[in-house]
């Protein structure tokens, strides 16, 4: 791990060096950004592409689709605000509502 780039470094290699390279300012397609954020991510390594941020998002809504209580999720994590915790709880909501739509479609078959 101390070989990774910092955030900071990442995104302002992104920002200076590749994107300016890659991206136009308006009227391009789907087709196009796809192919233009190809070629970004050729200049880089996966690890450099995410931040350490999406790990963090990554775990708190696994551990809260795991049905561990908010409450201790927010402990492990150093989130003491509610709010801030309440996108990953709406996340794991949706996540409990389709896995038992699939468990409904499941039983009815």
């Amino acid at each position: 791990m101390a070989n990774l780039p910092s955030d900071d470094k990442r995104k302002e290699k992104l920002k200076v060096e590749v994107i300016p390279t890659y991206v136009n300012k308006k009227g391009i397609s789907g087709k196009v950004i796809n192919n233009r954020l190809a070629k970004i991510k050729a200049h880089f390594s996966e690890y450099e592409l995410i931040g350490t941020h999406a790990g963090r998002r990554t775990f708190i809504c696994f551990a809260l689709s795991s049905g561990i209580p908010p409450q201790v999720v927010m402990k492990w994590t150093g989130n003491s605000d509610y709010q801030a915790m309440k996108p990953y709880i709406d996340i794991s909501e949706k996540t409990k509502v389709n896995a038992m739509q699939l468990f409904e479609e499941e039983m009815s078959k």
